[in-house]
Formats: C-alpha cells, sequence, structure tokens
C-alpha cells in the first residue's frame, strides 16, 4: 500500500493534451510528489508555469523513471511501446493515451465512471480510450445496464484539436485564409468550411481506423465483443469538443421518458435537453468542461432510442479521463477499490 503523494512523470508535456493533464492535475488539487515534465526535442527547456511553479522541460530517457508512480504518456503512439516498458521496469504505473495497448487483452481499458473496478487488474499499464469512444461510452453505459444493447448507430461530428496542435494551427491560419479570399479556391480535402468523412487510415474494406477503434474499444468497455455497432467518423471545422449522434437498439422495452430518468443523475454525464426552447448540448457549450454532456434524447419505438452527445475531447476524451484513473489508482493504493 502506498501512502505517500506519488511521483508524476508527463510524457509530451507541451502537447495539447499534456498541456490539459497538467492544468488538471491543479484543478484538482491531485497529490502530487514530484512532478516531471518531459518532451520530444522541441519542447526540451521550455518552462511551464503550473500553479505558480515554474517547470522546465526535460528531454525524456530511461532516467526520468527512476523513482516514479505513475507516468502519463501523451505523446506519439510510437513512444509507448519502446518506453511503457521501462517506465514499468522501473517501477510505475503508465497511463497510456496512445492507441497502441488499448486493445491488449491484459491491459483495462478505463473509463472510471463505467468500469473502474478493472483497474485492478493492470499489471504495470492502463489505457485511455479514444477520444470518441470516452464521451460515448459514458452515455451509452447506463443504457446497456438498464434495458440492454442490440445495436448502436453512430456519427461522431469531431473537432480540429483531435488532430493536436499543428493541425489546430493550420485550420486556424486557413481559415483566415478562406475568409481574407471571399471563399474562393477551398481545399475539398482540407477543414476550413468542409467536413471530412474519414478520420485516420483505411482499413482496406469499408472503416477508416477511427470508426475501427470506436467498434472495439466499446465492445471492451462495455464488456459485450458481440455488440453491433455502424459507426461514421468525420472531421468538422469546429476548433474543440466532439459531437456524436447515435441510434440503439435495446434488448428491452422501455416507455415514453424512462431514457431520461435512465441517464439522469449518473456520475460524469449531464442532461441539457429542452426542444421547447431548442436548448441542447453545443460544442461551445461542452468547451472545457468535465461533464459529458447529452440532449435530444428520443423514443422512436418501444426497442428504438437516439440522443446527441457532446464531451470536450481533451479532457473527458483524453487528460480528464486519465487523470480520473490515476485518482482511482491511488484510492485502490490506499485501499479503496
Amino acid at each position: 500500500m502506498k501512502t505517500k503523494n506519488p511521483d508524476i512523470v508527463i510524457l509530451g508535456a507541451t502537447g495539447l493534451v499534456g498541456r490539459t493533464i497538467i492544468s488538471i492535475l491543479y484543478q484538482r488539487a491531485f497529490p502530487i510528489g514530484e512532478l516531471r515534465l518531459c518532451s520530444s526535442p522541441g519542447g526540451v527547456g521550455r518552462e511551464v508555469v503550473v500553479d505558480s511553479k515554474s517547470y522546465f522541460v526535460k528531454p525524456f530517457d530511461d532516467s526520468v523513471f527512476n523513482g516514479a508512480d505513475i507516468v502519463f504518456f501523451s505523446g506519439p503512439d510510437d513512444l509507448s511501446p519502446e518506453y511503457a516498458p521501462k517506465a514499468i521496469e522501473a517501477g510505475a504505473v503508465v497511463i497510456d493515451n496512445s492507441a497502441h495497448f488499448r486493445m491488449s487483452p491484459d491491459v483495462p481499458l478505463i473509463i472510471p465512471e463505467v468500469n473502474a473496478h478493472r483497474i485492478k487488474e493492470h499489471k504495470g499499464l492502463i489505457a485511455n480510450p479514444n477520444c470518441t469512444t470516452a464521451g460515448l461510452v459514458v452515455a451509452l453505459a447506463p443504457i446497456e445496464s438498464k434495458l440492454g444493447l442490440e445495436w448502436v448507430a453512430a456519427s461522431s461530428y469531431q473537432a480540429i484539436s483531435g488532430s493536436g496542435s499543428m493541425m489546430t494551427d493550420r485550420f486556424i491560419e486557413g481559415t483566415k485564409r478562406a475568409i481574407d479570399n471571399d471563399f474562393k479556391n477551398l481545399n475539398p480535402k482540407d477543414f476550413p468550411f468542409n467536413l471530412i468523412p474519414a478520420i485516420g487510415t483505411f482499413n482496406g474494406v469499408q472503416n477508416f481506423s477511427e470508426e475501427d477503434r470506436l467498434i472495439n474499444e466499446t465492445r471492451k468497455i462495455l464488456e459485450k465483443p458481440d455488440l453491433l455497432l455502424f459507426p461514421t467518423c468525420v472531421r468538422v471545422p469546429v476548433l474543440n469538443v466532439h459531437s456524436i449522434a447515435a441510434v440503439f437498439r435495446t434488448s428491452r422495452e422501455f416507455q415514453e421518458g424512462e431514457l431520461h430518468l435512465i441517464l439522469s443523475d449518473k456520475e460524469g454525464l449531464e442532461i441539457v435537453d429542452d426542444p421547447l426552447n431548442r436548448h441542447f448540448p453545443t460544442p461551445v457549450m461542452a468547451d472545457g468542461k468535465d461533464n459529458v454532456m447529452v440532449g435530444r434524447i428520443r423514443r422512436f419505438d418501444s426497442h428504438t432510442g437516439g440522443f446527441w452527445v457532446v464531451a470536450d475531447n481533451l479532457r473527458k476524451g483524453a487528460a480528464l479521463n486519465a487523470v480520473q484513473i490515476a485518482e482511482k489508482l491511488i484510492e485502490l493504493w490506499r485501499g479503496g477499490i
């Protein structure tokens, strides 16, 4: 049992997710012994001010893991398979935001509001789900628990920030150019004033990798390997916050208004659903918020419903979920879950 405040390492500390992890650690008064910030060569030497304290970003090598208790991986995916085993060997628990280990059978894939009990199964490594999966599954889990899910069809509308800081900067500059040029010569393959129904790499059959992740990760987290999912993931010209329109078929019947009751008062979930006043969750509303917001909750028939979900992809979709995993880990160490 560990009782001291854990020493924390953040790899990728100068990226969008890394910076958000730092901010959330302090917002939530996370107990920290020593905080070590590491980055790729481009970020080394940069000063980061957190809670009025200055930290200089270090290059990462094996030595940064010495004495560390928790290591957040928020850098490029290819770093995880190389460095995660070294961090684990040094005695740390890795919370990995990359896609590399998510579907490994012996690595728990965790959304704390849904399957925190699985954290105790870790062998030094806990995976953080994809940003789209996190928002959708927080809303789907209560439906699965009460009514059972037979299939889910989901269309995601994913913000530019999901592509990282470089793409965000490119989007902003491209939008400015488009406005200055009276919207002439817009690039049909670029993001400004456009929708791109392809995120990730094509799997050679019909889906792109983002869609395959949504299918496989949802099945794993809900512990429902045969659940049918039909996703379409779309990149949209929104700076931050992913949105999802979902329709689902349930195993058991439900009545009008029952979905609202099932989704109400659930940890991490907030209902914003007032059709008469056109009050629903939007990316602007959810930006910087911790809760997953759900609206347009509908019953199409006794077994079929739908809703609209928005979640800040940098927070619940990545950094916040990782910190929540770390909080549960400390609770486990101190005799909790």
